[in-house]
């Protein structure tokens, strides 16, 4: 009897043994697929993004069912990454829920690096919904875990410092977003990170839209070099329609077609649309720019057909105008007022849409909103206390009456701090109305400058005339200079006026230089320039000398404040 007990325990623990063997061969079988489903999800560049989307629900289903922590993180990240690229309100709520969902399971694996990604993930989210103070908040809380890493830490600092410049960027802080870009780029190049190329095509376009074409050439071009060597074909390309946008606007028509068709070879092989979009629309800008309509109405045909797939309605609207620009060059008055019209509505749209506050209004805004949550907060307390006092003793009414006390002084504090609001408000919108006046004057007075300059260059002509002409006709030019020079007088006025403009906007500022460094009078001009965040051009063209002088002037300013080498005199001017 006890060898047929022994016999059924033992053939009953040989089945459990086969089934566990056969579970674990599933779960290996239902693992090793789901990685496969991940990694297909990952090339949602080169495929079609909805079927790269059913692949990662289908490997997050697969791996909650199979009960695989790292697979499921791995999925759910993977699904929030490709619905934060569709883009549209559904698509980006289910992604901030993915990554939110993400972030305890990341910790309760104690996996810090994933955590970093999924915080810096959540304010890239963020950004695309146009919640700043949100995106603001997790992109300083991951530079934060990025300054705690121990395993690629700089890489991960270079990607928060990414983001940040990313907020800035979206919220037009153009000046915040370039230093943001610029610590990106030293964190990558400490680790001879290729990323540092793409930062330095950021940078370069940065630049190319505060309309600094040296500086921005400087960066897009090492981006361009560097790119092609790395063989990245999508970053390539898109660094070389900026290359052509850039040396378009320099007037270098030329240089600006080459690269525009190198970006659009590559852009048609690869079937990058956005890309090709601005191609076609920059060898559009080309040809009409050189006169050739035909042609500039091909390209520009080629970029209308796939405007739809263009995201940015400033894009849209400038290829429009361009159409219509084209039809009017051709004689075609009337189909190009439609373009016209066309352009213009969408531009109205765009205006109504662009509602962006600057960095210190959305902060304010989320300061007031939190201050509200908790005056909520406690107007609920006193809620839940008074449906008490209803029903408890006559010690309960009195502390009752005594919280009524509290909450009235409570609202006349509140009433106080309204009126000081307002207060405050009007004495805000009467400093801006001042500083408005004051940048007025300070204009004027530079453009008073760009007289004196203009005057100044009337005067070396005159002389030179006189150079070169017999003794006996020198009369009437020797009255002309004479009469120059009695309008040159009241130039030194000129400087004396800008310089109390510009100590009305910058106060202390030439003070505080003339005090710490042994700097020149015509040094402090440069200064005053370069605080008013103007151009080499700009300063060359109101001190009437040439961009290599003003380089010069640049370089000798900056050792005398012993500016370090990476920084620029602009840099230093914005934090000093």
């Amino acid at each position: 009897m006890k060898f047929f007990q022994y016999l059924l325990i033992s053939i009953t623990l040989f089945i459990c043994a086969i089934i566990t063997a056969q579970e674990n061969v599933y779960n290996i079988k239902d693992s090793i697929y789901i990685r496969r489903l991940i990694t297909e999800a990952g090339k949602y560049n080169s495929r079609n993004i909805d079927s790269a989307e059913r692949d990662a629900r289908n490997a997050l289903l697969l791996s909650q069912k199979i009960g695989n922590i790292n697979l499921e993180i791995h999925s759910r990240s993977a699904l929030a990454i490709i619905l934060a690229q569709k883009k549209g309100k559904e698509n980006l709520e289910e992604a901030r829920y993915h990554f939110t969902a993400n972030l305890p399971l990341s910790r309760s694996i104690g996996d810090s690096t994933a955590s970093f990604s999924f915080v810096n993930n959540m304010s890239n989210v963020y950004v695309s919904m146009k919640n700043y103070p949100k995106a603001l908040k997790y992109a300083l809380q991951s530079i934060e875990l990025g300054k705690q890493l121990k395993k690629d830490k700089e890489a991960k600092l270079g990607i928060s410092y990414n983001t940040l410049g990313n907020i800035y960027w979206d919220a037009n802080l153009r000046d915040s977003a370039l230093f943001s870009y610029k610590k990106a780029k030293y964190h990558f190049k400490k680790i001879q990170s290729p990323y540092e190329y793409y930062i330095d095509g950021t940078i370069g376009e940065v630049y190319l839209l505060q309309e600094n074409y040296d500086e921005g050439y400087v960066y897009l071009k090492y981006a361009y070099d560097k790119l092609k060597e790395a063989d990245n074909n999508f970053e390539f390309t898109r660094i070389s329609n900026l290359l052509g946008t850039l040396l378009l606007k320099m007037e270098d028509a030329n240089r600006a077609k080459q690269y525009y068709e190198e970006a659009l070879k590559i852009g048609n092989k690869k079937d990058y649309k956005n890309l090709q979009i601005k191609s076609f629309f920059g060898l559009a800008k080309v040809f009409y720019i050189e006169k050739k309509m035909d042609s500039a109405g091909f390209y520009i045909d080629k970029a209308l057909k796939h405007i739809k797939a263009l995201e940015p309605i400033e894009d849209k609207v400038e290829i429009l105008e361009l159409k219509a620009d084209i039809l009017s060059g051709k004689g075609k008055a009337k189909e190009a007022l439609g373009y016209y019209n066309l352009s213009k509505n969408l531009n109205d749209s765009l205006a109504e849409l662009k509602n962006i506050p600057e960095t210190t209004n959305i902060l304010v805004q989320h300061q007031n909103k939190t201050n509200e949550e908790k005056v909520s907060t406690m107007q609920r307390i006193l809620a839940k206390k008074n449906k008490w006092i209803i029903v408890i003793t006559v010690l309960l009414l009195f502390l009752g009456g005594l919280s009524y006390f509290f909450i009235k002084k409570y609202r006349k504090r509140l009433d106080v701090s309204h009126k000081n609001k307002e207060v405050l408000e009007i004495s805000l919108q009467s400093e801006k109305d001042n500083n408005a006046y004051i940048n007025r004057k300070l204009v004027a007075a530079t453009a008073n400058l760009a007289l004196k300059t203009d005057l100044l260059s009337q005067i070396h002509e005159l002389l030179g005339q006189i150079k070169n002409q017999p003794a006996q006709n020198l009369t009437k030019e020797i009255n002309e200079t004479q009469t120059q020079i009695k309008i040159q007088k009241n130039m030194d006025t000129m400087w004396k006026e800008f310089f109390t403009h510009f100590e009305e906007v910058h106060p202390e500022f030439l003070k505080d230089l003339k005090s710490r460094y042994a700097i020149t009078q015509h040094d402090l001009k440069i200064c005053a320039f370069l605080k008013m965040n103007l151009s080499n051009k700009e300063i060359c063209q109101l001190m009437n000398i040439n961009p290599t002088t003003v380089r010069v002037n640049i370089h000798r300013i900056k050792k005398k404040l012993k500016i370090p080498k990476e920084s620029s005199v602009v840099e230093f001017f914005s934090v000093n």
